[in-house]
């Protein structure tokens, strides 16, 4: 669900009739931009009149052409990460229309922790303008979210030439402001710099007296306030009308609190008593508007008194375009909130109270929980986020209701057992797992004595706490006892209860996985998938989907997974948003389906599809999952650079959250890239630390690459009776799972491992009950990842000529002819991985005599680039020098 934008945020304040210009500030601003400064700070305390500086210059400086502006007004809410990237990119939107639209669609659909993807979106669209665009983030102090400031600098980093932050602060930014200054990258505007000189103090008392006052009298002034903007304003205000304008001079004195206190009670005792009792109970509104002070006060005439205010210039700010919406300035509302606790006929509590219950049945959540938590009126406060947790969740908002949620007291909070469940989704959501236990223990304790006074036996929330339960043993290891809890959540829950049985059967279906148990999790996992879907769960839908076409593949079922992938891609055809990041896992799974085909372009194309929408919602498990799957690819075509690229960014992916059974697939990987650049000595190491106990991984699919890729490295090494032993392991425990999509792998790698031994006829016939397992799927990927050997398995009218030939005629650089054994080379049938066609280019050349060097300058390459390719042909021909690679060269028949 899209949450809704308050556009009073987005509005560049417009400048008072009695604004006093301040060219010289504004020059400075423009210099700085003219000058590609990338960050300009306006700070200064309180009443400097920084709002009314920036406000006035974007004003100006939007007026020309290609010039365009973007405003947020920034509250403690915006805290919260997710709301206040929400607003950033909003604000951009709003000022450039193509600007932010896929950074909008990512959040209203993301629950991610990971905000880089989102602001690499933005940066690229600010990129690709051909206008100037400057950003002002108002009141910047209130931000104290170091997640926040993280996501800002990284910004200011990367931010293209044509664009500009402005920071409207009370202090200063946690932000390297030093290093900004110091690489000349910053403007600063502070407080002596906004400090009014005597000639603007005068400009301001000419524009609100009647009677202009003497240079003298205004020196005094502007001396007494150093400047000040709002002591010189306040002092306006309680010169009008005044008589004796000299005697209030001169009891004019003191420091700037003072001065700030004696100034409001000046202003204050001018105005009518109605008024004052107005200002004083409408300090409370972060925003108001004529309705919600008319109900707060219990009054029908607010929209005249706000007129009042607007036309005695009495700090009422305007916060959109047709004057609905309002705010103080927040200095005067600060001093009016300290009298309203001595002066109010109404409590505190109750105004907040009421103005809570306006604004939350007026949509405005935020706003009435800080208001229902200012009054410590917990009660409402708990009915709102029981109202409102699941919206706030679902939008990805965890940062704000887990602050509501710590912001109740402990002990109210486990009195309501629903809020504690929360609280504990709400953990989960957050990744905070360790953390549920303590409080899961107080909400079931709860559970227990309720249904003890009642005589329903279970309470409502009682499968809530079982998933949670579950949840939190999986974390521990426990996953048979996850299992049970469950089954039990999925027993009681109603066929309608659509969220909690999507996530019950989601955490079930892949528990069950880790367990071996590949027949169960796939019926869990299709009988869930109505709910998720119902639940509008696209996660866990998009997820479910991936894991089917993995589990269909070890059984050996491929249609299925056809079927259901094609369901899946029907749903997103449908969808206003196609790119959801969530689709990734779909994606993941076309491009999956599309490798085990052979299909190579095609997959390569699903699955960087996949990694850029995982990429882009912050989804680390869908990246990390198309760089594994990506990295099989190229290093099943023999593509190492790729194949380096992408693991390296696998590792980097992984390094940020640690997964046990992705990192043995990825340590897998990079062995089998170790043995086919070369290194056999690493891969080797790899290989015999699996002999510790705890090193086979416990999820099969990530445990058969682990054989796969082991038994490859065992036969580069020379050791194929090793192979075959562990093969033949691997094969027992499939056969007895009936997994025939790992037999045939299993049986592909024992046959090449066999033919290593110099097995005459078993070679042959395991080739061929892998051909009669794949071909009913056409699962072509393990003939093509073991080509090399296959073909020379391969005999002319064999019943699996016909299925595995066309692997072998779609790679014209790497074509292998259909022979009898007697027909190849000896030496050709001990590689186990074919030289590529750049290795077969240089190695024509190094048998032609040539250097390195000159090897280097025939092929326009580095001469590093070359002495890698010679490192990979020894290593692929078992050599270790020149002669020795010439003469296995010739004798294999590559060259004549």
């Amino acid at each position: 669900m899209a949450a809704p934008i308050l556009q009073t945020k987005l509005y560049v304040p417009a400048p008072d009739a009695r604004h006093i210009l301040r060219p010289h500030l504004m020059k400075k601003i423009d210099d700085g931009i003219a000058q590609g400064h990338r960050l300009i700070l306006i700070s200064a305390q309180a009443g400097s009149g920084k709002t009314s500086l920036a406000s006035a210059w974007l004003n100006q400086w939007q007026t020309k052409e290609n010039q365009k502006a973007a405003w947020l007004a920034l509250d403690a809410s915006d805290n919260d990460p997710q709301r206040l990237w929400r607003y950033f990119a909003a604000a951009l939107n709003f000022a450039l229309p193509d600007v932010a639209r896929e950074a909008l669609e990512i959040l209203s659909s993301s629950q991610s922790s990971d905000f880089l993807p989102l602001i690499h979106s933005l940066l690229n669209d600010i990129a690709n303008q051909n206008v100037s665009i400057v950003q002002v983030l108002d009141d910047y102090h209130l931000i104290t979210n170091q997640e926040v400031h993280q996501g800002l600098e990284y910004m200011l980093e990367h931010l293209p030439a044509q664009m500009h932050l402005v920071l409207c602060t009370r202090a200063n930014p946690l932000l390297p402001v030093v290093r900004y200054r110091a690489r000349r990258q910053l403007t600063e505007l502070r407080a002596a710099d906004l400090n009014f000189s005597a000639l603007e103090a005068e400009d301001l008392f000419n524009l609100s007296l009647p009677e202009p006052l003497t240079s003298s009298q205004v020196a005094t002034l502007t001396q007494r306030t150093e400047g000040w903007v709002v002591g010189l304003q306040l002092a306006a205000l309680s010169l009008q009308d005044r008589e004796n304008a000299q005697a209030f001079i001169d009891e004019f004195q003191g420091s700037h609190h003072y001065i700030l206190e004696y100034l409001t009670e000046e202003v204050m005792a001018r105005q009518p008593e109605d008024v004052q009792t107005f200002l004083l109970e409408t300090s409370i509104l972060n925003r108001l508007n004529s309705e919600l002070c008319d109900a707060l006060l219990d009054r029908d005439d607010s929209s005249a008194i706000l007129e009042y205010l607007q036309r005695s210039n009495l700090f009422l700010i305007p916060l959109d375009s047709s004057r609905q919406w309002f705010r103080y300035h927040h200095l005067f509302a600060d001093l009016l909130q300290t009298r309203l606790q001595y002066s109010s006929k109404r409590t505190t509590a109750n105004l907040h109270a009421k103005a809570a219950a306006w604004l939350e049945s007026h949509g405005f959540v935020e706003d009435a929980m800080r208001h229902a938590l200012t009054a410590k009126n917990y009660s409402l406060a708990g009915e709102f986020i029981n109202r409102h947790w699941p919206i706030f969740s679902h939008r990805g908002e965890i940062t704000t209701v887990l602050g509501w949620l710590q912001a109740l007291p402990q002990e109210f909070l486990y009195e309501n057992t629903d809020l504690t469940v929360y609280y504990c989704w709400t953990l989960w959501l957050k990744g905070l797992i360790p953390q549920i236990e303590p409080h899961l223990q107080a909400a079931l304790a709860g559970l227990d004595k309720w249904e003890a006074q009642n005589p329903n036996p279970v309470h409502p929330l009682r499968g809530d706490i079982w998933v949670l339960q579950a949840i939190v043993e999986r974390a521990k290891g426990n996953l048979a006892a996850s299992v049970v809890l469950t089954q039990k959540a999925l027993d009681y829950a109603a066929e309608n209860e659509h969220l909690l049985r999507g996530v019950a059967g989601y955490n079930q279906g892949t528990s069950l996985i880790l367990l071996g148990k590949l027949a169960p999790a796939i019926q869990i996992l299709e009988d869930t998938l109505p709910h998720l879907l119902a639940g509008k769960n696209m996660v866990g839908y998009s997820a479910s989907h991936y894991f089917l076409s993995i589990l269909y593949s070890a059984l050996g079922n491929l249609t299925r997974a056809d079927t259901a992938c094609a369901n899946a891609q029907v749903f997103i055809s449908q969808q206003s948003n196609q790119n959801l990041p969530a689709f990734g896992f779909i994606h993941l799974a076309v491009g999956f389906l599309q490798m085990r085909r052979s299909k190579m372009p095609e997959a390569i194309s699903s699955l960087q599809h996949a990694l850029r929408l995982g990429e882009i919602g912050g989804y680390s498990t869908i990246s990390y999952l198309a760089q594994l799957r990506l990295a099989r690819l190229y290093l099943s075509q023999n593509d190492l650079e790729n194949a380096h690229l992408t693991l390296q960014a696998c590792q980097q992916t992984l390094g940020k959250q640690p997964v046990p059974t992705a990192m043995q697939e990825l340590q897998a990987s990079l062995s089998l890239l170790a043995i086919l650049s070369g290194n056999l000595k690493d891969a080797l190491a790899w290989s015999a630390s699996l002999e510790q106990p705890g090193s086979l991984s416990p999820d099969p699919l990530a445990r058969q690459w682990q054989i796969v890729v082991r038994a490859r490295v065992l036969l580069a090494a020379g050791q194929p009776q090793e192979a075959l032993s562990i093969l033949e392991k691997q094969i027992t425990g499939e056969s007895a799972a009936h997994h025939s999509g790992h037999l045939a792998e299993l049986f592909v790698w024992r046959a090449a491992a066999g033919k290593q031994c110099g097995n005459p006829d078993q070679p042959k016939q395991d080739l061929e009950q892998a051909a009669v397992l794949a071909a009913p799927n056409n699962d072509l990927l393990p003939f093509f990842e073991s080509r090399q050997l296959t073909a020379m398995l391969l005999e002319k009218n064999s019943t699996s000529q016909a299925f595995l030939v066309p692997v072998y005629e779609r790679q014209p650089t790497e074509r292998i002819r259909l022979s009898s054994p007697t027909d190849m080379p000896p030496a050709m049938e001990q590689m186990v991985e074919p030289l590529s066609e750049r290795e077969l280019e240089v190695l024509v050349l190094i048998v032609s005599g040539l250097s390195n060097q000159e090897i280097a300058d025939q092929l326009f390459v580095q001469l590093s680039t070359v002495k890698k390719h010679v490192s990979n042909i020894f290593g692929k021909l078992g050599v270790t020098s020149r002669t020795q690679a010439i003469l296995a060269a010739r004798q294999m028949g590559l060259v004549e």
